[in-house]
């Protein structure tokens, strides 16, 4: 796991080719202004889940393993 802000994803960018691509999207697009559902910059490859959720204490959240994706999970705080 990665703890870092979003501004810092470029500094990452070696450990996976599609981190690079993702930078640029962010960099282009405000996620808070889009409505939640999937937004596929490459098909199946590269593609972001907009989603609203309440957070889960240490003791509800289950380990979550991912085999054959890397989850990248931005959170936007509230004001």
């Amino acid at each position: 796991m990665i703890l870092d802000e979003i501004s810092r994803l470029r500094a990452y960018a070696s450990l996976h080719p599609g981190l690079h691509r993702l930078a640029d999207y962010l960099e282009q697009h405000d996620l808070t202004q889009s409505p939640t559902g999937r937004i596929e910059i490459d098909g199946q490859q590269l593609f972001i889940n907009v989603d609203e959720t309440t957070m889960k204490t240490r003791e509800e959240q289950l380990l979550e393993v991912h085999r054959c994706y890397i989850d990248l999970t931005l959170l936007q705080m509230a004001t």
